[in-house]
């Protein structure tokens, strides 16, 4: 059969499409798909030529410039390091120690803006609600495996009772955040799409499951950014029903309480976090799970007033947070940690007030974009769930958790009033 290159590159768009579902169900579940898929995308986007008009696309975004300014100042803070000739990467897809911090920026920042320039030039919204559902029939998988993982079906998939109902995912914290992503993705379809009631019965039922199963988790992260988006999303449905939000309020703490009653991983998690703030409060004691983190918050700041415009450079963070405690033996407990468990904290120690900066100017203008339908509903709803994550885990450090960001931020520039992209199709308005 002859190979018809005229008609494969008449439909490389559909392709990419494609590959941005299996993006997107590799991200719920199958780690290698993320790294392929998306190569796969940027060669065929580079195929598929007209570049002229896709970055007359990418300038409508004033969010996106700003992205692209941050990513290429991060850049520039490798040549502010003091030392830059080795960085362990072991905890990226691409596993394994490299020389560089560069090899791992390009790795890294690089690759996923490349993606995120395919996705808003190129994703349809015919197929927002194919990709949606593709990372949360990946995630349900997911769920699935921890479930039979804890009633002892099969043997766990990692080692340590603290991550034994962990499946596929580097530890319990992410996992957690991919729960809360995995849950309100529900609630939205739910609000957005049409789904017949007895599928709707199915939601409810894995909205529940997904629920419990972050509780068994001892993934802490997760557990409080579920409460607290819970209470941005009803703000955000029920603005104007304050009847609504009231019982929706008494109704999410006699579910906190029965939890707290009634599972004992989140009973424990609990009261661990609770003697921690005692401990820090009233014994200076800060050798704890989140004692660490706040010693590390304290550390930063630290760092911070010696080089607080640009900051110690992308991989000098941990070298400046150990000659700092060299010189404060009281935190000595804060040296095995690899980051400062804060995306805000970390940005402000390696960025400098510049680097942290644009970082919240970004948000800033993600959140002035005039966003329609699911893209609106994901901009209040979803991206709450990295800024709050951020307080105590480094999502936008690690490829998996950067990487489903890239594609929720791409998903909701499609939906923006500036989009000069317009589909026939109405799938993910608003219902009538």
């Amino acid at each position: 059969m002859k190979f018809d290159y005229q008609s494969f590159k008449q439909n490389i768009n559909i392709y990419i499409n494609y590959l941005a579902v299996i993006f997107a169900f590799g991200l719920g579940l199958v780690k290698f798909l993320i790294p392929v898929s998306g190569v796969m995308m940027i060669v065929l986007w580079m195929l598929e030529g007209n570049f002229q008009e896709k970055f007359k696309k990418i300038r409508q975004y004033k969010s996106l410039i700003i992205f692209f300014i941050f990513i290429l100042y991060l850049f520039l803070t490798l040549y502010i390091s003091a030392d830059i000739n080795y960085y362990d990467m072991s905890r990226h897809f691409w596993a394994g120690k490299h020389k560089t911090p560069l090899i791992w920026y390009i790795k890294h920042y690089v690759f996923y803006s490349l993606i995120l320039i395919v996705l808003v030039t190129s994703l349809r919204k015919e197929f927002t609600r194919y990709i949606i559902g593709a990372f949360i029939l990946g995630m349900l998988i997911n769920e699935i495996v921890s479930y039979l993982i804890f009633f002892d079906v099969i043997p766990p998939l990692h080692k340590g009772k603290d991550y034994e109902i962990v499946p596929f995912f580097i530890n319990h914290s992410y996992y957690s955040i991919f729960l809360v992503v995995t849950i309100f993705l529900m609630v939205i379809e739910l609000k957005n799409f049409y789904i017949p009631k007895y599928l709707k019965i199915v939601f409810y039922f894995f909205i529940f499951t997904a629920t419990l199963n972050l509780m068994l988790n001892i993934g802490r992260v997760g557990q409080y950014t579920l409460y607290m988006v819970a209470v941005i999303t009803l703000f955000y449905y029920f603005k104007f029903s304050t009847k609504k939000i009231i019982l929706s309020l008494i109704s999410i703490l006699i579910i906190f309480i029965c939890i707290y009653n009634y599972v004992p991983t989140f009973n424990k998690r609990l009261n661990q976090t609770i003697n921690s703030i005692e401990l820090i409060f009233k014994k200076k004691y800060y050798n704890t799970s989140l004692g660490q983190r706040i010693g590390m918050d304290i550390i930063g700041i630290e760092i911070t007033r010696q080089y607080s415009l640009f900051g110690v450079g992308i991989d000098e963070g941990m070298n400046a947070k150990n000659k700092w405690i060299s010189d404060n033996k009281k935190f000595e407990y804060t040296k095995p940690l690899l980051h400062f468990h804060n995306n805000y904290i970390q940005y402000l120690v390696e960025g400098g007030l510049i680097g942290l900066g644009l970082f919240v100017l970004f948000f800033i203008y993600l959140f002035k974009e005039k966003t329609l339908g699911i893209g609106k509903d994901l901009k209040y709803i979803i991206i709450p769930i990295f800024l709050l994550a951020s307080l105590t885990e480094v999502p936008f450090l690690r490829d998996r958790s950067f990487a489903l960001f890239i594609l929720i931020y791409a998903i909701i520039l499609i939906y923006t009033n500036s989009s000069t992209y317009r589909e026939t199709s109405n799938i993910g308005l608003d219902k009538k």
